[in-house]
């Protein structure tokens, strides 16, 4: 049976973010599907994995997770970044991805 997990995750600010984030989540075995929205900053992930292997899998793409608790409150670590506020790296990514595509 499977089970759907619901993560916050901050430091996105562009659709190449989501789909860097979502494509990282699918990744992970167990993962049936993932979908991933910029607003809020949420994913909902079914399939039969470890919440902290989707935390994981979303750290080590550049962003911050944590689990959504049934009250809207979050089980994590403290951010580094304010919520909303990207990391420089990601800001430099973002940029440098929407350079190249304007021209």
């Amino acid at each position: 049976m499977s089970d759907t997990v619901h993560l916050n995750i901050t430091g996105m600010t562009c659709n190449h973010c989501v789909m860097r984030a979502q494509k990282a989540l699918q990744a992970v075995a167990g993962v049936e599907h993932a979908e991933v929205s910029l607003e809020p900053g949420q994913a909902v992930v079914t399939g039969n994995v470890a919440v902290q292997e989707l935390i994981t899998a979303v750290k080590d793409a550049g962003y911050e997770a944590s689990e959504k608790t049934a009250t809207g409150a979050t089980d994590s670590n403290p951010q580094r970044n304010a919520p909303g506020q990207p990391g420089a790296s990601i800001q430099l990514l973002c940029s440098y991805s929407l350079l190249l595509l304007s021209g």
